[in-house]
């Protein structure tokens, strides 16, 4: 069974690339995907039944079929290998964005390729640190051969946590058809992965060492964001009001506006508090405001008046709200 599982392999490219290209690319490719993928397992089952010496059996049965082929065939799986290469660091890009947006990795720099599509992302820092691993891998393994215990193993286990997570989303959602067949995929790949655990002793430890890496990095992180947010709290902006009203009235006034973007107005960061009670001065006009990317590189910024008063040190009886595109920084328009 730990060899079978070898056979599915770049079922988990798709699921990592539908986070990149969406849904309906990839069922479209599967439709001609798998009749290729079922014709090429069987061909290659005939063979090694009338050849049962063979070792690589793709190659060697193309070059006992069509030999004047092989060349160009050696070339087109060169070129495979570097689409596949591509995919999965495209997919790892995706993933690493998530685990940003969700708070359980450190923000790193993200370039935005394409003025039409959000999810084209490249992050340069993950990029090198793939390539590090890929050479690392390359130096301990050598041979794909070596190399199929470790990938074997570390398939396996993907396709189980995903498994896992489908049905887990699949129960909240209350779905039960969807939900069911999710759990019976867990039985099958728990049977994948157990049997892959005999590949251990071959190097498939090498998974685990992989997997550890980013699983500390994520454990470090929240736990030192949990740290951090018990030493600055949110402040709410209720209670914030009365306080900065009172500050306003007393102390000296600085010429000019205060715009603050933050993510959320109903809460501030401790960090403004700070600029306000501890510097002894402010402007006489402060803003607050809240950027989302939304376009690719539309601005916009605009008031807007809530139904109660506010006080005028902070806009008038509003807040400025700002939205700004992905690909463009946040600034205020000159003629504001």
């Amino acid at each position: 069974m730990s060899a079978v599982i070898l056979s599915v392999t770049g079922g988990e490219a798709l699921y990592a690339d539908m986070g990149h290209l969406g849904c309906e690319p990839i069922v479209k490719g599967w439709y001609c995907i798998f009749p290729a993928l079922v014709l090429s397992y069987l061909g290659q089952g005939a063979f090694v039944l009338q050849h049962p010496e063979t070792h690589n059996v793709l190659f060697s049965m193309f070059n006992h079929q069509l030999p004047f082929l092989y060349i160009p065939f050696l070339l087109l799986s060169l070129c495979a290998t570097v689409i596949a290469s591509q995919a999965m660091i495209s997919g790892l890009f995706s993933v690493v964005y998530q685990g940003m947006t969700t708070h359980i990795l450190p923000r790193m720099k993200i370039e935005y390729t394409s003025p039409e599509l959000r999810s084209q992302i490249y992050i340069e820092t993950v990029n090198w640190m793939m390539r590090a691993a890929v050479i690392v891998v390359m130096l301990e393994f050598r041979t794909s051969e070596n190399l199929a215990a470790a990938y074997g193993l570390a398939v396996a286990g993907t396709m189980l946590i995903s498994s896992i997570m489908m049905t887990r989303i699949y129960i909240l959602r209350d779905d039960p058809v969807k939900w069911a067949v999710a759990a019976a995929l867990i039985v099958v790949y728990t049977e994948f992965f157990l049997s892959s655990l005999l590949k251990i002793p071959h190097g498939a430890y090498w998974s685990f060492i992989m997997a550890a890496i980013p699983l500390l990095i994520i454990v470090a992180y929240i736990q030192g964001l949990k740290k951090l947010h018990t030493i600055q709290k949110p402040v709410d902006i209720e209670s914030f009001l009365p306080r900065y009203v009172a500050a306003y009235r007393s102390l000296p006034k600085i010429r000019g506006t205060a715009l603050y973007f933050m993510g959320d107005t109903r809460h501030l960061s401790p960090y403004i508090e700070q600029i306000f009670f501890k510097n002894e001065s402010c402007t006489r006009t402060t803003s607050l405001s809240r950027s989302r990317p939304a376009m690719p590189r539309s601005v916009s910024l605009r008031t807007r008046y809530q139904p109660r008063p506010r006080p005028p040190c902070l806009h008038r009886e509003g807040r400025l709200h700002g939205s700004r595109g992905y690909h463009g920084a946040a600034e205020e328009p000159r003629d504001r």
